[in-house]
């Protein structure tokens, strides 16, 4: 049965891209392409040979891929139209018809600590894990103008004003994530990024279905379970508590959290290590929207290249309660992109400017 009325205008449809009937035979619609989202109502192009691979959220929504996929060779390597591998351990790429994207597993490498808490941070390498991290080499309190001797032999300031940030949202809005924060808490008072991991809900997490009081803020997993990250387990079984997506025109994330240190064992030449965790109390909801922007730059990556300057993305919204949100007005923008080997080339780019939401009884969200 139809409800809502058709709006779509034929010149919204990007050249060469079909107009037809939406899934329930309703309103025309401009099809999905190789790659994009779809579910039961916006449909794939099967003209071109395209079908919905129903693979997410118990197949609900899925991806348009070409019934003739071709695999990726990298490196030698062959995968599968569809199937994730990583390029390294900081990467996870997936292979599309023979092209592949990454995304990156060290989102903090490209979140510098502020210029007013360190001056010049620079990316170094830490021995037994994969991200690298951000390390401030010079002092919090630079020399003043009645100084005398060099920086390199000042002593250490006989008095030190603590200051500490507040942590960062976590990295991840489902699934194992970092936050960070910028202290100079320490013997020498200077000024140090520290991180902790953060899980604010399971990328699988199914409560959107309840109402009323039912539908709280604030969930406890059912079960203990063990966190794993980059090949290491918890030593310990934990119960925690997560933050839900019910919340009809609201998004809920941490209010109050603590931070607990975790014990890991893991199976690489690293035995044993200690990793910041943050523990949430409760959670709390915020008004939902249904276009979101990155709080700040940060490079987009392509297979091993980068982008070579940084962007402030924009998103669709997932919080939308019975509603599927995806990309309402697109610009297409060419992005230049940076490889290991210093080769440079240019690639064109959907850039979101608006999502809309779309009510629909198969939501893919």
């Amino acid at each position: 049965m139809c409800m809502d009325p058709c709006k779509l205008l034929t010149s919204q449809c990007k050249a060469g891209v079909n107009i037809k009937k939406d899934g329930c035979g309703c309103c025309f619609i401009c099809t999905r392409q190789q790659g994009d989202l779809c579910d039961a109502k916006y449909i794939c192009d099967e003209d071109k040979g395209l079908y919905c691979d129903f693979k997410f959220d118990g197949g609900l929504r899925g991806i348009c891929r070409a019934k003739a996929a071709k695999p990726c060779n990298v490196d030698g390597n062959i995968y599968k139209d569809g199937e994730e591998f990583k390029l390294n351990c900081s990467q996870l790429c997936t292979c599309q018809n023979g092209q592949y994207a990454c995304s990156t597993l060290c989102p903090q490498e490209d979140r510098p600590p502020s210029a007013v808490h360190c001056k010049e941070p620079i990316l170094v390498q830490i021995e037994s894990r994969c991200c690298r991290e951000w390390v401030c080499p010079h002092s919090h309190s630079l020399p003043g103008p009645d100084d005398t001797f060099p920086p390199s032999n000042k002593p250490p300031p006989k008095e030190c004003k603590i200051e500490t940030t507040e942590w960062s949202a976590c990295s991840q809005t489902c699934g194992m994530g970092v936050s960070i924060r910028v202290t100079n808490d320490n013997k020498n008072c200077e000024t140090m990024q520290e991180r902790r991991l953060c899980f604010v809900r399971p990328c699988d997490m199914n409560d959107r279905h309840l109402t009323g009081h039912w539908c709280k803020n604030t969930w406890r997993n059912s079960t203990s379970i063990h966190f794993v990250i980059d090949g290491c387990r918890s030593v310990k079984d934990y119960r925690p508590k997560y933050c839900a997506t019910c919340k009809k025109h609201r998004c809920c994330y941490p209010e109050h959290s603590e931070t607990r240190e975790m014990e890991f064992e893991c199976t690489g030449r690293v035995k044993y290590r200690v990793e910041k965790f943050m523990w949430i109390k409760n959670c709390e909801g915020k008004s939902c929207k249904s276009t979101w922007k990155e709080s700040k730059s940060r490079t987009l990556v392509y297979g091993e290249c980068e982008s070579v300057l940084k962007y402030r993305p924009k998103y669709c919204s997932t919080c939308k309660k019975r509603k599927c949100c995806g990309p309402g007005r697109t610009k297409t923008r060419r992005i230049q992109f940076k490889c290991p080997d210093g080769k440079l080339f240019t690639e064109q780019f959907m850039w979101v400017k608006n999502c809309e939401c779309f009510k629909t009884r198969r939501c893919p969200f």
